[in-house]
């Protein structure tokens, strides 16, 4: 199974059969195949940031790694520069506020 077909069960088995731990199995699974793929990047950061502060770490990395691979990726954008405002880090999410300011005006990579 391709990085896009597991990224795609990921988000199934976590919003449809509400099973969270089966989820990150698959995006990780996802992750490993293709670490250059920001949908299954930001999925996973997405699933680890919904559950619980000590995820936060490994959320903020992936949402950064999305952001690298594809620069354009506004929810990995929104969620990093929420997670840098939470740490404190005003100036840096300022920062990232500003390219999501800069997107709102063009078509952005949603996934």
């Amino acid at each position: 199974m391709n990085a896009v077909a597991l990224t795609n069960l990921g988000l199934f088995t976590a919003d449809v059969l509400h099973r969270p731990s089966d989820a990150e199995a698959l995006h990780r699974k996802a992750v490993a195949i293709d670490p250059s793929n920001a949908p299954a990047l930001y999925n996973l950061g997405a699933l680890l940031g919904e559950h619980g502060e000590d995820n936060h770490r490994e959320a903020m990395e992936l949402y950064r790694r999305a952001v690298e691979v594809q620069p354009d990726h506004a929810f990995a954008l929104f969620n990093l520069a929420v997670g840098l405002e939470e740490e404190g880090d005003l100036e840096g999410a300022r920062t990232v506020s500003g390219f999501l300011v800069v997107l709102g005006g063009k078509d952005v990579a949603v996934p």
